[in-house]
């Protein structure tokens, strides 16, 4: 179980975003929401083609992590937070999940997890 009270960031998988402008704007009042109660945001997304290279917003608690999946040493030694135990990784990306798991770090994920059928 994930004790929500130590996380003092949380580094969002925003892979999808552009898909429909209600997921655009529930993905914006989400990050609002944890920035004004003081939590470190870091934005991502799994998806290659998504670099969030347009994205120009800044905020002194707010980085957009622009490279692949899982991060590159260099990317986790600019961004110790990362691998901090009060980061909380938000991603439906089961490959970055596998990592995060062998990291021991805690994630959750949005999407319900697809389990194989019984007997099948």
């Amino acid at each position: 179980m994930i004790d929500l009270k130590r996380i003092r960031a949380v580094a969002l998988d925003v892979a999808g975003a552009g898909q429909s402008y209600q997921r655009q704007d529930d993905l914006s009042e989400l990050i609002w929401q944890l920035l004004e109660r003081h939590y470190r945001m870091f934005l991502f997304s799994s998806q290659g083609q998504d670099t969030l290279s347009g994205e120009d917003f800044t905020h002194s608690r707010l980085v957009f992590l622009r490279e692949e999946m899982p991060p590159s040493q260099a990317m986790l030694e600019a961004h110790a937070e990362l691998l901090a135990p009060d980061t909380l990784w938000i991603t439906d990306d089961e490959q970055l999940q596998a990592w995060l798991h062998a990291a021991g770090l805690p994630f959750l994920h949005l999407q319900p997890q697809r389990r194989p059928c019984p007997g099948g």
